[in-house]
C-alpha cells in the first residue's frame, strides 16, 4: 500500500472523496505504477546485456514513484487541512447563487441616478443607498415589499480619454516638425 493511500485511509477518505485535481494526480500515479510493473516484467525476460540498462531504469523509476507518492501524500494532507475552508466557500457560493436566483440585487454595482429607499417587510429592513448597494438591517430574507420599489439606474460605460493624449502628442509632433523645417533654412 502506497503512502498516499495510507494517508487517505488514516483520515477516512477515499479516492472518490478528494478533489478533482487530486483524483487526476492519483490516476497518473496508478498509471505510472502499471508502467513500472511492465518494466519489471520486461526485466525478468530480458537478456543479460539489456538487464543492466533496465536495472538502472527501474531504479530511477522507483525513486520517481517514491517522490511522487510522498508529494501526493503532502497534497492530500494539505487538502484535508483546508477541507473545512473549501466547504464553507462552496456553501457561500451556493447561498449567493440561490439569492441571485430569488431576484436579489447584486452587492456591488456602480450605477448612476439611483435613489435611496428603505423598505420594511415584516422583520426585514432593506436599505438601498445612492450606489444601488442593498443593505439588510435585520431579518432573514432580502425581499423588499412590492409596494415600495427600489430604483436602480443603468450603468454608464467607461469612456476612454486617450484622445486628449493623442491630440497633445500630435500637436507636439507638428511643432517639432515646424521647428525642424525652420532650422533647415
Amino acid at each position: 500500500m502506497s503512502k498516499f493511500e495510507q494517508t487517505l485511509e488514516k483520515h477516512g477518505y477515499t479516492v472518490q472523496t478528494v478533489s478533482i485535481g487530486l483524483k487526476k494526480s492519483i490516476k497518473e500515479y496508478k498509471d505510472a505504477e502499471k508502467d513500472f510493473s511492465a518494466l519489471k516484467a520486461d526485466f525478468e525476460f530480458a537478456d543479460d546485456e539489456a538487464k543492466a540498462d533496465l536495472q538502472a531504469e527501474i531504479d530511477e523509476y522507483f525513486n520517481l514513484l517514491q517522490e511522487t507518492d510522498e508529494g501526493l501524500s503532502r497534497k492530500i494532507e494539505h487538502y484535508i487541512a483546508k477541507k473545512p475552508y473549501y466547504d464553507a466557500k462552496i456553501q457561500h457560493m451556493k447561498d449567493k447563487a440561490a439569492g441571485k436566483d430569488a431576484g436579489a440585487l447584486p452587492k456591488k454595482s456602480s450605477s448612476v441616478g439611483t435613489t435611496g429607499t428603505v423598505s420594511t417587510s415584516g422583520a426585514t429592513t432593506v436599505a438601498t443607498n445612492s450606489t444601488g448597494t442593498t443593505h439588510l438591517a435585520s431579518g432573514i430574507t432580502n425581499t423588499p415589499s412590492a409596494s415600495e420599489p427600489i430604483t436602480v439606474g443603468t450603468e454608464e460605460p467607461k469612456k476612454k480619454d486617450n484622445w486628449i493624449l493623442w491630440g497633445f502628442l500630435g500637436l507636439v509632433g507638428i511643432l517639432v516638425g515646424v521647428n525642424v523645417m525652420k532650422n533647415r533654412e
